[in-house]
């Protein structure tokens, strides 16, 4: 064992976990909106915009955390989910405001939560699942690297 890995052993190092909570939500969100736009501008969903949001909320997580740690692989894993499942209702928000020429705004104001499930569960593809599943894995992976 070198000197460096004895001191690494003998002083535990404390994670500012608010921090690390705040960096993932950060990116999260980032990740969600970019996934909305993506999805707006090209009129189509596009699967690789999951696996980047995986990427970024566990690159978010892994540069605010000060050591590796399997517990923050799983708020990445659970961060990225959330963050497509909110990409998606962005998209459908975004998309049904600029359908009926209503301002985005009003849109988001008077949003019918149980509609918008509903769109989002008719519109879901076999495909989604893998594509969830690799934003999942990226989550978790760079969260806890």
């Amino acid at each position: 064992m070198t000197d460096e890995q004895a001191v690494m052993e003998e002083s535990p190092v404390r994670e500012n976990m608010l921090a690390v909570l705040a960096a993932g939500l950060a990116a999260m969100l980032a990740g969600a909106v970019l996934w909305a736009l993506v999805t707006v501008v090209t009129h189509m969903e596009l699967g690789l915009m999951a696996i980047v949001v995986g990427f970024v909320v566990g690159l978010g997580i892994q540069k605010t955390r000060k050591r590796p740690n399997k517990n923050f692989g799983v708020i990445g894993a659970v961060l990225a989910f959330a963050g497509c499942l909110l990409g998606n209702a962005f998209s459908f928000v975004a998309i049904a405001a600029q359908q009926s020429g209503a301002p985005l705004m009003d849109m988001v104001a008077n949003i019918h939560l149980a509609g918008l499930f509903s769109a989002m569960a008719d519109n879901f593809q076999a495909m989604d699942l893998l594509f969830y599943a690799i934003a999942i894995y990226e989550g978790f992976k760079f969260g806890s690297r």
